[in-house]
């Protein structure tokens, strides 16, 4: 887990709300590994009060709000490892005697958005899947 930004004289140039905003992405279990890491290298820069700290988070933050879990491929898509990683829970789910039916209704809600190639279902799943519904 990552510690809270402490205040610090000498943060360079990082705005606390870069800051806060790469703190929040890191806990995002949806984060790719290789992203996480450039977070967590632009916030120890931060830590030391390296004025490239700005940079770093900045372009770390900006690749994980733009890295799509739905990627256009010859005609078709691909689907990142954590989307199918959602599916194949989602399938689960829907074979569960367990799961409600409205549950099981949003998760083929999101299935079908996802079958579209449309983004939005990755987060419809993960709503649908969420263990506070």
């Amino acid at each position: 887990m990552i510690e809270p930004m402490p205040e610090v004289s000498g943060r360079g140039s990082a705005d606390p709300r870069v800051i806060s905003r790469a703190e929040a992405l890191r806990r995002l279990p949806s984060t790719r590994s290789d992203l996480a890491d450039e977070l967590d290298r632009g916030l120890g820069l931060a830590r030391e009060g390296d004025p490239a700290a700005a940079r770093v988070l900045a372009a770390a933050v900006d690749a994980v709000a733009n890295f799509r879990h739905i990627i256009p491929h010859d005609g078709g898509f691909a689907l990142s490892l954590y989307a199918r990683g959602l599916l194949d829970s989602a399938y689960w789910a829907l074979e569960s005697s367990s799961t409600p039916p409205s549950v099981a209704a949003r998760i083929r809600d999101a299935q079908h958005l996802i079958e579209q190639g449309d983004e939005d279902g990755i987060a419809a799943l993960q709503a649908a899947l969420s263990p506070e519904q």
